[in-house]
Formats: structure tokens, C-alpha cells, sequence
């Protein structure tokens, strides 16, 4: 009887240490993925728009990237620290309850950071860009604004997942799915000739 209690934390130790080796070397090969992929998404979009329309492409993901960080006002952090605190605890009703209160303010400031990157799309892409083309971002902004709030929203949840002590969800989504579909889905608004518009939905 003993023998078996002292067991018990020993073997906990060994499957905690197994699932983060495992969650590590998934990690790691997540990342590797997403490095080739965005390598191969920059090829197509030097090779479809030339070098000035990738470099206003990329300015204008840029400064999406910049207001998705913000939008999630430290939440993606916060489900990744709070839900393994309240599950340690046995408190899985909060555990789940940190999930709806993460997302709140960030849809919410999402959609209006995300009105106002389209609403002042003229002004933000004069901020950015100075000379001839002072206007090149307003379409990028007009179709990417729209998209802010499900962007800082997917990687709370997405960050969520990891705070309920699995990396798959993150990896497969962030970092195979939606960096591998991004390459192919910008091939074909190339091929279909839907210039830069077309590359940014995609």
C-alpha cells in the first residue's frame, strides 16, 4: 500500500515530462513548417505582384500582424497562464469560464479597431507609405479590416487549447494549416489574375 502511494506522484512525474516532450517536438516541427511555408508564400507573392506590389503586400500585413498582437490585449497569454492554474486546482467550471471572458474584450475591441483600419484606410496608408502611391494600402485595408476580430479571436482559442494541456490544435491550425493553404490559395489569386485584392483575401 505505501509502495503504491509513492508510486503514484512518480508516475505522474513521467507522464507530465512524456506530454511536454511530445508537446515540445511537435512544437518544434510545427515551427519548421511554418518557416517553409512562409518561405514559399514569399516566392509566390514576389513572383505575382513583382517587387513593389509584394513590398506594399507585406507593409499591409505588417501593420494587420501589428493590430491583431494589440487586439488581443494580452488574453492569448492570460488562457495559457490562468486555464493549467484553475485545472491544477480543480477548478474546471473556471477553467472553461476563462475561455467566453478572454474573448469578449477582444471581439469587441477587434471590431472596432478593425472599423477603423478600413474607415481610415486613406489616412493609415498615408501614414505608412510616402510618396507617388501615397494610397496603395486602401484596398488591403478595405479587405483586411473586416477580418481583425476573427484573427485576434483564433488565437485566443487557439492559445486556449494549449492552456488545456494539448499543443495539436495550435500547431495543426496556426502553424500547418493556415500558413500551408496560404501559399496555394495565393497561387491561385495569382494564376486567376485577381491582383492584389484578391491576394490579400486570400
Amino acid at each position: 500500500m505505501t509502495a503504491a502511494v509513492h508510486q503514484t506522484p512518480s508516475g505522474d512525474r513521467r507522464s507530465d515530462l512524456a506530454n511536454l516532450a511530445r508537446g515540445g517536438a511537435l512544437n518544434v516541427v510545427g515551427m519548421v513548417a511554418n518557416a517553409v511555408f512562409g518561405f514559399a508564400l514569399g516566392i509566390v507573392i514576389t513572383r505575382g505582384l513583382h517587387a513593389h506590389g509584394a513590398g506594399v503586400f507585406f507593409e499591409a500585413i505588417g501593420v494587420f500582424t501589428i493590430a491583431t498582437v494589440v487586439t488581443q490585449l494580452g488574453a492569448d497569454v492570460g488562457v495559457v497562464r490562468w486555464i493549467p492554474r484553475y485545472r491544477a486546482l480543480g477548478r474546471s467550471g473556471d477553467a472553461r469560464a476563462c475561455v467566453p471572458v478572454a474573448l469578449a474584450p477582444v471581439l469587441a475591441v477587434g471590431a472596432v479597431v478593425g472599423a477603423a483600419l478600413f474607415a481610415f484606410a486613406p489616412q493609415l496608408s498615408r501614414l505608412v507609405i510616402h510618396g507617388a502611391e501615397q494610397d496603395a494600402l486602401v484596398p488591403y485595408f478595405h479587405v483586411l479590416g473586416p477580418f481583425l476580430p476573427l484573427a485576434a479571436a483564433s488565437k485566443v482559442l487557439l492559445c486556449a487549447t494549449r492552456g488545456f494541456g494539448t499543443m495539436r490544435p495550435f500547431v495543426a491550425i496556426e502553424y500547418i494549416g493556415k500558413s500551408g493553404l496560404r501559399p496555394l490559395l495565393a497561387v491561385v489569386a495569382v494564376g486567376a489574375g485577381l491582383g492584389s485584392v484578391g491576394v490579400a483575401l486570400s
